[in-house]
């Protein structure tokens, strides 16, 4: 097992493996957990010299030696755009869209795929608050994309898992435990500014080019 931050390393040891002699070329699976860290990418193509993670991954343990199998976990596969998406499904197909646009059973390359469910979610966003639900923008997404989704993804769900899963032979999730609310002072002085009284003066601030802060916050601090 190895961290992604190991692929910015080119010596050194982790967990006990010598990253120098490594044979990064020599696997045939590779497991990725939390592989939205490789959500940002680069140009899968870039040159050795701009070389990033993601690439170093694509370029140094993916592309070369035996042919590899990418096994990508996440809960957020996509954080603000869906080219978050299209970067991690392109190191299950090495970066090149060929290898997976002749099995996909769609009418557009899934980079076209990609660009028109980008240019869709850019308009819902900017649709007025009460139109910009889940149901209307699953109905403005093309019909490709789904169907990428449904060939390359599997999501389950907790009670999707509990439900449908032998739980004694994989084993039972974990029990939530209640969240505990605190409340922590500010500080244990008993004359000291609070959370609330920041709050009345910072409301109360009207800020001018001249002063970038006022000075009323802290009188109200000891010592000042």
């Amino acid at each position: 097992m190895l961290y992604h931050t190991d692929l910015s390393r080119k010596y050194g040891k982790s967990n006990g493996l010598d990253l120098g002699r490594l044979n990064w070329g020599n696997y045939d699976l590779i497991v990725i957990d939390e592989s939205h860290n490789f959500r940002n990418g680069s140009e899968v193509y870039g040159d050795d010299a701009r070389e990033n993670r993601y690439l170093r991954l694509l370029n140094k343990v993916i592309r070369p030696g035996v042919k590899t199998k990418v096994l990508m976990l996440s809960a957020t596969p996509v954080n603000n755009r869906f080219i978050d998406l299209r970067n991690q499904l392109a190191l299950a197909y090495e970066g090149n869209p060929s290898l997976i646009n002749e099995k996909l059973n769609t009418s557009k390359s899934i980079d076209e795929i990609f660009r028109n469910a980008q240019r869709v979610f850019n308009i819902w966003s900017q649709l007025q608050l009460g139109k910009r639900t889940t149901a209307a923008l699953l109905k403005m997404l093309d019909f490709d994309f789904f169907e990428v989704l449904d060939s390359v993804t599997i999501a389950r769900s907790r009670k999707h898992i509990e439900k449908y899963y032998n739980i004694n032979e994989i084993g039972r999730f974990p029990e939530r435990l209640k969240p505990v609310s605190l409340r922590p002072s500010l500080t244990d002085l008993d004359n000291a500014i609070n959370y609330n009284e920041i709050y009345d003066e910072l409301i109360g601030v009207r800020l001018s080019p001249k002063y970038a802060i006022s000075s009323q916050v802290w009188r109200n601090v000891p010592g000042n």
